[in-house]
C-alpha cells in the first residue's frame, strides 16, 4: 500500500455537513487517519447547480473553500467516475476509501474492493 489514503467524497455525503453539523474532514480522520480528500470536477458542479436553491449546498461550497481537497477534473457523470477513479486509485495500490451514503454505489464499490464510509445514526461515522 501507499502511505496516505486516498478519500473520494460524494456529493450526499458533503450534504450531511451543514444537516448535521458534522466535521466530515475530522471526523473521517479521526477513523483513518491522515488521508487526502478527492472530489471530481462534477462533484463540485452538482453542488453549484445545487446551490442556486439549496442553502446547504451553498455552505458545503463555503467549507471546501476553505478546506484542501483535490479537484480532479474529468467529463464522466459522477457515479461512473467514483467507480472508475477509486477502481483506479486501487490498482496503483492506493488504500482507497469512498464516503457516500447510497446504498446502491456502496454494493457496487465493495464488489471491487474498495472501503465505504458512511453515516451511521446521528453524526456518527463508520468505515465499511
Amino acid at each position: 500500500m501507499r502511505d496516505v489514503p486516498k478519500v473520494i467524497v460524494d456529493t450526499n455525503f458533503f450534504l450531511l455537513i451543514p444537516r448535521f453539523k458534522l466535521d466530515i474532514f475530522k471526523e473521517v480522520r479521526a477513523e483513518i487517519g491522515n488521508c487526502e480528500f478527492i472530489v471530481s470536477k462534477g462533484i463540485l458542479d452538482e453542488l453549484n447547480r445545487l446551490s442556486k436553491t439549496d442553502r446547504d449546498a451553498r455552505f458545503v461550497l463555503n467549507v471546501l473553500k476553505k478546506t484542501r481537497v483535490k479537484i480532479v477534473e474529468n467529463n464522466d457523470p459522477v457515479d461512473r467516475w467514483i467507480l472508475r477513479y477509486s477502481k483506479q486509485l486501487k490498482e496503483e495500490g492506493f488504500d482507497v476509501y469512498v464516503c457516500t451514503n447510497d446504498l446502491s454505489r456502496r454494493k457496487r464499490l465493495r464488489s471491487i474492493g474498495v472501503k465505504t464510509v458512511i453515516l451511521r445514526g446521528y453524526g456518527r461515522i463508520a468505515v465499511m
